[in-house]
């Protein structure tokens, strides 16, 4: 009896190991790409990266202005992160991760009311209102399996 307690850590250890594995049904936190979203000077400035320091084995950031009807892509290879900007006041936005642990996906479209101070983000079939002095913004993308 005296050795259960001992018993019981090895066994809830074993039956966590599976979650902690790395290459399991999710990758770890730190590979989890984000999006940090930011308005100044008139600008809209979108920065892809990780959770934790994490190179990516390609990062894509495509903006579409909707009222210009232009796209702009950026992408690379084998980085930590990505960045890109646009003045526009009414845009889509799409990200891409690739990783050893998946692909990661992310679209949403934004439409800024400067004369309002706010910013209103349709994601995942919802519509939010963002005061420009509550950002940045951050989501994370998700994985496709």
């Amino acid at each position: 009896m005296r050795h259960f307690p001992f018993i019981l850590v090895v066994l809830f250890a074993v039956s966590i190991s599976g979650c902690l594995k790395q290459g399991g049904i999710y990758p770890p936190i730190s590979e989890v790409p984000q999006v940090l979203i930011d308005y100044v000077e008139n600008t809209t400035k979108i920065y892809l990266r990780g959770v934790g320091d994490y190179r990516y084995d390609a990062m894509n950031i495509s903006v579409y202005d909707r009222a210009g009807n232009t796209y702009t892509n950026v992408s690379e290879n084998n980085t930590y992160f990505l960045s890109s900007t646009t003045t526009s006041l009414n845009f889509s936005l799409t990200l891409e991760c690739w990783s050893s642990g998946g692909h990661f996906y992310y679209l949403g479209n934004f439409t800024h009311i400067p004369s309002e101070n706010t910013l209103i983000i349709e994601e995942k079939g919802r519509s939010r209102e963002v005061s420009y002095a509550s950002l940045p913004y951050k989501t994370t993308l998700e994985m496709i399996k």
